[in-house]
């Protein structure tokens, strides 16, 4: 499980800020949680950039430079977002309250003050 999270951070070292308590019951239901998702979502196409352009919300976007789902990604659906705000954060994967919490946090901060 490590090996796999690893690929997710920018530095792999950060691996044991992570906490994995999985007993064997939560490993076999993610186990089953993955194959769901497997067969109904990840072999099936779909868009929810449509339904993104209903979201009439302040949203946050954030998302890590070293992150393995592309940055564009993280932009196009801040593209489709009205109100959205995105902020890539750098040296940082798919885990920003691991490698970049201080500048997660701020933005956080700086995000809720800001809406209204």
């Amino acid at each position: 499980l490590k090996m796999v999270f690893q690929t997710y951070l920018f530095d792999p070292a950060n691996i044991d800020k992570l906490h994995f308590h999985l007993t064997s019951e939560g490993f076999k239901n993610g186990t089953k949680t993955f194959a769901l998702l497997c067969q109904d979502i990840f072999l099936k196409p779909y868009d929810i950039h449509t339904d993104l352009k209903k979201i009439n919300t302040p949203t946050l976007i954030l998302h890590g430079d070293a992150d393995p789902i592309s940055w564009n990604f993280a932009e196009h659906i801040h593209q489709d977002i009205p109100k959205s705000r995105f902020v890539k954060l750098e040296q940082c994967g798919h885990f920003p309250y691991v490698e970049q919490p201080d500048e997660m946090f701020a933005n956080i901060r700086r995000f809720l003050r800001h809406i209204e």
